[in-house]
């Protein structure tokens, strides 16, 4: 337990002093076991690879270990992934990236608590205090946060009204009603939600925005709105739709959609890795933005891991002043992606809101 704790404030500590390239620590021996709590099933099951690749490449350049356990979608599930990765003898868990699991991971860890990193954008308010402390840790700007961020950015246009295309993943309902919530507050009362079966509906509202909320079924949304998408006068899409779709015969119709991505400082030469450890040509890999930023995070969880150093602990209460049980830093600044024609998209501006 003393290792645990020791790693614990080592972990903050690195946090705090800020990116961990900048860290010069000399990694302790034997080494950090780091479980990963992997997607290789269920509607996310591509993240795996991304997370895979993040954790691999960190195992280049650090001493850490890494293993690696499905969470799954139920409780017995979550249990037989930790009892799998504590035969293992983990320092660190990284979190799995959907909110349901990161609760039941958070709840099961609470027993016998190991640091737990966050890689992905979650819930406030997730329970994760045992003994006095908090065994929780963020990398990534909070769900509600987000869906703020992207509703303040739509209600600066004024929309009269706004049309949101809503996936049938819990996690896409979720998002839909935050940032339905969103608008409302801002003053942008004409905000109907549609499912895919519910096209047709959206269309003869004629809306002057529309947001399209999902991950998995992006494509069937746009290829079922077709060239009326492409007359729509603002278009938006959520992190998890932002992908290059170019192979697909509508991808003119994205043109001038945008998307708010929290900004991560990915360093230089990090998306041709990932495109290598993908066996995909550096040349021609595009990917998700959202997939690029979780194999990221993923990798600086484990670096954060194995980049332990006594001389950088701090105390929790230093690092209160940074995290919260509600979110992650509450003046996150946003990057603002635009498409063009032919289904590409680049960065085109940057975004803060004044509030969280």
């Amino acid at each position: 337990m003393r290792r645990r704790l020791l790693i614990l404030l080592a972990v903050t500590g690195i946090v705090i002093v800020g990116w961990l390239g900048s860290v010069q620590a000399k990694p302790i021996a034997p080494g950090v076991n780091v479980g990963v709590l992997i997607s290789t099933s269920g509607p996310l099951y591509f993240a795996g690879a991304y997370q895979r690749a993040g954790c691999e490449l960190a195992e280049q350049q650090a001493n850490i270990s890494c293993f690696y356990a499905d969470a799954g979608d139920s409780e017995i599930e979550a249990k037989a992934a930790l009892r799998n990765l504590r035969g293992n003898s983990v320092d660190v868990l990284v979190a799995p990236i959907e909110t349901d699991s990161v609760k039941t991971i958070a709840k099961l860890n609470l027993a016998d608590p190991v640091p737990i990193v966050a890689p992905s954008s979650i819930a406030e308010g997730i329970a994760a205090t045992a003994k006095g402390k908090n065994w929780l840790f963020r990398l990534a700007s909070t769900s509600t946060q987000d869906a703020s961020a992207l509703a303040d950015y739509i209600a600066q246009e004024k929309p009269d009204s706004v049309a949101i295309l809503v996936g049938p993943e819990n996690y896409s309902k979720q998002g839909a009603k935050m940032l339905q919530f969103g608008l409302v507050i801002r003053g942008i009362t004409g905000v109907h939600q549609y499912s895919l079966q519910e096209i047709k509906a959206a269309k003869a509202t004629n809306p002057e925005a529309v947001v399209l909320v999902s991950m998995e079924s992006s494509v069937q949304f746009l290829t079922a709105l077709g060239d009326w998408f492409g007359k729509v006068p603002a278009k938006f899409l959520v992190q998890g739709n932002l992908a290059n779709y170019s192979m697909y015969s509508w991808a003119n119709q994205l043109q001038g959609a945008r998307a708010l991505i929290p900004n991560d400082q990915i360093e230089p030469g990090f998306r041709e890795e990932v495109a290598r450890y993908l066996n995909r040509p550096p040349s021609t890999f595009g990917g998700s933005q959202a997939m690029l930023g979780l194999a990221w995070r993923t990798y600086q969880a484990a670096r954060l891991a194995g980049g332990l150093q006594n001389d950088q602990r701090v105390s929790l209460e230093r690092m209160k002043q940074v995290f919260s049980p509600t979110g992650y830093y509450l003046n996150q600044k946003y990057t603002v992606y635009g498409y063009r024609a032919g289904g590409s998209f680049a960065p085109v501006g940057s975004y803060q809101p004044d509030t969280p």
